[in-house]
């Protein structure tokens, strides 16, 4: 037990260092752009994990999910504010290309902190599913993440990885995560993953035309965030799903067996969705 003064000293040190934590929040938050004013948005909305976007892009900012004033809904887990901003442009372009308005929820796999705070403010959110197109899965931070998809209402879309490597996904949450991939394109070295459950293909249209620049996916991160079509594009099958297992179990029934030994496949969707 320690003596009292001891006590006082290190509660004293937490205070400060928790003082600072918030004022180099507040710091990082000054110095990113506020988030472009939008109109009110309806419709189906999918949770995306993100290290920051440039929401400042018009493509990117009509892709938002907005509340009944038009504000984005979305969070920074790290800086504790609704400016989920980031400089990746591969990061920005998976909203651009989404099928669905995004809730972008900015987090870093090297923050423990980041990932408890990340899927609080998902489940304050009215969407159940949470795709994860992160760069960063291979970090060992992944089994630390993934204890946060243990939850019974949400179903996990994940890209996989491009090194041909398993996730390190503990079984207990395995039958609700989704993991996705797509087709290796000309010249690429990526292997497929391990454990994909499903690849995405193109659509037909778009395999037609080789350097098509809509083609999509092209990589596992597109195809995470392009699967969640699926969901609206199935949505007659789904309405028998009782919880993400059984909404899991339904989608890949849909998927067709690779005569190449590949893991099943089924075919982008999104364009029978409109204009995205």
């Amino acid at each position: 037990m320690l003596p009292r003064g001891k006590t006082k000293s290190r509660s004293a040190t937490l205070c400060v260092t928790a003082t600072l934590m918030v004022a180099m929040a507040a710091a990082a938050s000054a110095q990113k752009p506020p988030v472009p004013s939008g109109e009110p948005a309806s419709g189906p909305a999918v949770v995306m994990l993100t290290t920051g976007i440039d929401y400042t892009q018009p493509a990117v900012a009509r892709k938002l999910a907005r509340d009944g004033e038009g504000d984005l809904i979305g969070w920074d887990a790290l800086d504790r504010d609704r400016r989920p901003h980031g400089t990746d442009p591969n990061q920005s372009r998976l909203v651009e290309i989404a099928p669905v308005r995004v809730i972008p929820v900015r987090v870093s796999l090297d923050d423990p902190a980041s990932l408890g705070e990340a899927f609080e403010f998902i489940r304050r959110t009215a969407s159940r599913v949470v795709a994860v197109p992160l760069p960063l899965l291979s970090s060992p931070r992944l089994p630390e993440l993934s204890t946060h998809f243990d939850a019974d209402d949400l179903l996990i879309i994940l890209a996989g990885q491009t090194d041909g490597q398993k996730h390190a996904l503990p079984p207990a949450v395995r039958d609700r995560v989704i993991v996705v991939g797509a087709l290796a394109t000309a010249g690429s070295t990526a292997k497929p993953a391990a454990d994909l459950d499903v690849i995405l293909l193109p659509p037909a249209a778009a395999r037609e035309a080789p350097g098509d620049a809509d083609r999509a996916p092209r990589n596992s991160e597109e195809a995470a965030i392009l699967f969640v079509a699926q969901l609206s594009c199935r949505r007659t099958e789904l309405a028998a799903a009782k919880n993400p297992r059984d909404a899991k179990r339904i989608l890949l029934a849909q998927a067709t067996k690779d005569a190449g030994g590949r893991p099943p496949v089924l075919e982008d969707c999104t364009r029978s969705l409109g204009r995205r």
